[in-house]
C-alpha cells in the first residue's frame, strides 16, 4: 500500500504553491526568505530585461525534454541542449546590466568586471600580483603569501589563481584575458550536468531518474546566477569522488580507487571545500552491498581508502616535484586564515543560528521547490514504481547536508559554496520526478525558471 496517497497533480499544484509564493515573496522583498541580510540583499531589476530574456533563454532546455521524450537514443542531444540552456542563462543574467556596467546595449561586461574585482572573486586580482613570477618560486612561496592575499584566495589552493595566469599568460595584461577566462569558467560550469546525470545513473541505476535530477540542477538559480565563479564546477570533483568510491566498494576493484586517489589529488590544487563530502562517502560503506557482512564491507572499504589515499600522495609529490606545490602547508595556512576571518565576521556567523540559515540558503540556491518535491519523495517512497533500494542513498544525501550545516564547517553564502552538494539534492529531487508525466514535469520545470528568473531580478549575489 502507498504510504502517501497524496495523487500527481496535488503534489505539481502544491509544488507551483511553493513557486508562486517564494516569486511573491521575492517581489515584496520578503527578508528571511534571503537569508540573514547580511548575506544577500534585494535589488530589483527592471522585468522587461529579466522574464523574456530568460524565457528564450530557456528554450533549449524544453527542446530537450520533448527530444528525449520522443527518441531516447537522442539522449545525450538532449544534455548538451541542457548544457546550452544553462550557459545561455548565464549570459543573460550578465548581458543586460547597464546599472553596472554603464553601457545602454547588451554587452558581456559585467564578465570582466566580475573576475577582476578583488572582493567577488579575487583569483584574478592576485593573479596578475604573481604573473611575472616563475611558476615554481611563488607556487613554493605561495602558503607564505596567502595571508597577504585577497579575500578568497586566501583561503583556497592555489589552482584558481593559477587559472588566470594562464591566461595572463596567452593574452597579457588586456581587457580580453579576464573576460575570455570568465566565459570559458562558465563553459566549463556546464559539464556539471552531464556530470551530475552520469553519477545519478551510477548511483541510482535509473537513466530517467539521472536525466531529471540533472535537469533540475540545469535550471538550479545557485548554479547559474554565479558566473563566473568556480563553485559550480566544483560539481566534477564531488561527483567523480562519489562515483569512483562507489565503484570501488561496489565492485572490490583497484581501477576506482586508483581514479578516486587521482581526482581527489587534482582537487586538493583547487579547492579544499569537496573533502567535507566525505562524510557521505563514510556512509556509503553501510549502504553499498548489503548482502555483504558488515566486516568484510569494511575490510574493502579500508583496502580501497588506502589505495586511493596512496594514489592521492603520488599526485601530491608529483604536484610538489613538477611545480613546488606545498599541499599541506597550503592547508595549514588556509585552515589559519580561514579561521581569522571567521573571528573577524563572528557577528556575521552566530552559532547555531548559521546551521538554519544556511539550509535556507541552499534552499534558495536549489530554487525552493526542491523542498516539497524532497518531501514527496520521502513521504512516497512505497509507491509503485520506486526503487526502495535508493532509499538509503537518499537519506544519505539528506543527512550530508543537515551534517555540514551542523558542524559549520562551510558557514554562510550555502547557495553558492555548496553548489557541489547539489547532486545529493538531485537524488531525492529526480527519483520524484521520475514518477511524473511529462506535462507535470515541463511545468514543474517552467516553475524552476520562474524562480530562478525571479531569483535574478530581485536579489544581489555579486552585482
Amino acid at each position: 500500500m502507498p504510504r502517501f496517497a497524496l495523487s500527481i497533480r496535488a503534489r505539481l499544484v502544491l509544488t507551483l504553491l511553493v513557486a508562486a509564493a517564494a516569486v511573491a515573496a521575492l517581489l515584496l522583498q520578503v527578508g528571511w526568505i534571503i537569508g540573514p541580510g547580511w548575506v544577500w540583499f534585494y535589488r530589483p531589476l527592471p522585468a522587461a530585461l529579466v522574464y523574456p530574456i530568460f524565457a528564450a533563454a530557456a528554450v533549449p532546455f524544453f527542446v530537450a525534454q520533448l527530444l528525449d521524450r520522443w527518441r531516447r537514443s537522442l539522449r545525450w542531444l538532449a544534455i548538451l541542449l541542457l548544457m546550452v540552456c544553462c550557459y545561455a542563462m548565464k549570459l543573460a543574467a550578465v548581458a543586460f546590466r547597464s546599472d553596472v556596467t554603464e553601457i545602454p546595449n547588451p554587452s558581456l561586461a559585467l564578465v570582466r568586471i566580475t573576475v577582476e574585482n578583488k572582493y567577488a572573486t579575487s583569483y584574478y586580482t592576485d593573479a596578475l600580483a604573481v604573473s611575472n613570477a616563475p611558476l615554481r618560486e611563488w607556487m613554493a612561496l605561495n602558503p607564505q603569501l596567502m595571508p597577504a592575499m585577497n579575500l578568497h584566495t586566501q583561503s583556497k589552493p592555489p589552482g584558481p589563481v593559477l587559472y588566470y595566469v594562464i591566461f595572463l599568460k596567452l593574452l597579457g595584461d588586456t581587457p580580453q584575458a579576464p573576460l575570455i577566462a570568465g566565459l570559458v569558467l562558465g563553459a566549463l560550469t556546464t559539464f556539471s550536468i552531464p556530470a551530475t546525470y552520469l553519477f545519478l545513473r551510477h548511483l541510482l541505476g535509473d537513466d530517467e531518474s539521472a536525466f531529471c535530477g540533472a535537469s533540475f540542477l540545469s535550471l538550479c538559480p545557485g548554479f547559474i546566477l554565479f558566473f563566473p565563479m568556480f563553485d559550480p564546477t566544483y560539481i566534477l570533483f564531488s561527483t567523480a569522488l562519489i562515483g569512483t568510491w562507489y565503484s570501488a566498494l561496489r565492485d572490490d576493484r583497484i581501477k576506482p580507487s586508483i581514479l578516486l586517489g587521482v581526482v581527489l589529488g587534482l582537487m586538493c590544487l583547487i579547492t579544499f571545500n569537496v573533502l567535507v563530502i566525505g562524510l557521505f562517502m563514510v556512509g556509503l560503506i553501510f549502504i553499498v552491498s548489503p548482502q555483504r557482512a558488515t566486516p568484510r564491507r569494511i575490510g574493502i572499504a579500508a583496502k580501497h581508502a588506502t589505495i586511493a589515499l596512496a594514489t592521492t600522495a603520488a599526485v601530491l609529490l608529483l604536484l610538489w616535484i613538477s611545480i613546488n606545490y606545498d599541499p599541506v602547508a597550503t592547508f595549514i595556512s588556509a585552515w589559519r586564515n580561514q579561521h581569522a576571518l571567521l573571528r573577524q565576521h563572528a557577528d556575521q556567523r552566530p552559532y547555531p543560528d548559521t546551521i538554519v540559515w544556511d539550509l535556507i540558503d541552499f534552499a534558495l540556491g536549489s530554487g525552493w521547490i526542491s523542498v516539497p518535491l524532497v518531501v514527496f519523495y520521502f513521504l512516497g517512497n512505497g509507491d509503485a514504481g520506486q526503487p526502495r533500494a535508493v532509499i538509503p542513498l537518499a537519506l544519505l544525501s539528506m543527512g550530508q547536508l543537515v551534517a555540514v550545516a551542523v558542524s559549520g564547517l562551510l558557514q554562510l553564502e550555502t547557495a553558492r559554496v555548496w553548489n557541489f552538494m547539489l547532486p545529493l539534492l538531485m537524488i531525492p529531487v529526480g527519483l520524484e520526478l521520475r514518477r511524473w508525466p511529462m506535462g507535470a514535469r515541463l511545468t514543474c520545470f517552467a516553475a524552476l525558471t520562474l524562480v530562478t528568473a525571479a531569483i535574478h531580478q530581485n536579489v544581489k549575489f555579486i552585482f
